[in-house]
């Protein structure tokens, strides 16, 4: 009795070692990830029989059949059914096949699970930000840009955006007033990640002579702020005035009257 015990024992404990190894063992993609993995099987062959989990935003759904948006691939199974309309993104969990009548590739549904959508992701992932340093809002700006642009969803770029200007807020608070250099740099990663809009008309000239600190108090970072307008207006001869290293034209003298140098 004790040893059927034990054996009893021993194949639960089996069970759920190999049921967790499997759910372990399952490689993470987002739709945008499972589509480059499928590039990399060979048409015509079957696939490797692994277990997959993919996430993504749902674009239709019945009993047996569940599809993806942007995504070419059929996700089937009675699982599928188990949705809802108010369900946006999912993950589902199982293994590609394929079909030997169509010889066309299927996902069979083990199991699927309701995600948030992005908004809510986006929300979440927002609200837990404050007082956080620029790298966690450039991250987060990453996240929306990356999943925005790939299901070429306007209002998630728009966050994304925010996030970005948010981040270099950030940093632009932690340069001291008395370097106009850093100054210069940042901008110019801004206007590279596509921060901010440049105002035709602004005089670059007089936004480089107003105090630094002063630009940087402008409170709300908009996309005509002036440290965001300097990097995209001004030319490549900028030069540092030698006694107050003041930016200044190539052409004319400091505001301090004294003699130009060349920038380093």
């Amino acid at each position: 009795m004790i040893t059927r015990l034990r054996a009893l024992r021993l194949k639960i404990c089996l069970a759920v070692w190999l049921g967790v190894s499997s759910l372990a063992l399952a490689e993470n993609f987002t739709v945008e990830q499972f589509k480059e993995k499928l590039k990399e099987w060979p048409q015509g062959k079957n696939p490797p029989a692994d277990s997959h989990r993919v996430e993504g935003r749902i674009q239709g759904f019945d009993k047996q059949l569940l599809r993806l948006k942007e995504c070419d691939i059929s996700f089937v199974g009675k699982a599928a059914s188990k949705l809802t309309k108010s369900v946006q993104n999912v993950e589902v969990r199982g293994t590609v096949v394929r079909n030997p009548d169509t010889f066309k590739l299927e996902f069979l549904i083990e199991s699927l699970t309701p995600m948030p959508s992005d908004a809510e992701t986006f929300a979440s992932r927002k609200k837990g930000l404050k007082g956080e340093s620029a790298k966690k809002w450039h991250a987060l700006a990453d996240w929306a840009e990356g999943r925005g642009r790939f299901y070429k969803d306007t209002q998630l770029l728009g966050e994304a955006s925010d996030a970005r200007d948010e981040a270099f807020n950030i940093e632009l608070k932690e340069i001291p007033a008395d370097d106009p250099a850093a100054m210069f740099l940042l901008a110019d990663r801004a206007k590279a990640r596509g921060a901010g809009v440049p105002s035709p008309g602004d005089d670059c000239r007089d936004a480089i002579n107003q105090p630094w600190r002063g630009i940087s108090r402008c409170g709300n970072v908009t996309s005509s702020s002036p440290w965001k307008r300097i990097a995209a207006r001004r030319p490549a001869n900028v030069r540092r005035c030698s006694a107050c290293c003041t930016p200044r034209w190539n052409c004319g003298c400091c505001s301090c009257g004294s003699s130009p140098t060349t920038a380093t």
